[in-house]
């Protein structure tokens, strides 16, 4: 019975060590979405700013 019990701890202990590398994993990839997405705005504000000041000089 004892065996059985530590046989469960152990597996319990390796259940939660795989289940902490994963959602590192899905951290690391959240992040590196976030910043991807931060890019992209970025991106687009810099060339809407570029448009809306070519625009702006065209009509003066």
């Amino acid at each position: 019975m004892e065996t059985a019990f530590k046989q469960t701890e152990i597996a319990f202990a390796d259940a939660l060590e795989i289940l902490d590398k994963q959602s590192k994993i899905v951290e690391v990839y959240e992040i590196r979405d976030r910043f991807v997405r931060l890019l992209i705005k970025a991106s687009v504000w810099k060339y809407c700013k570029n448009c809306a000041k070519g625009w702006l000089e065209a009509r003066k």
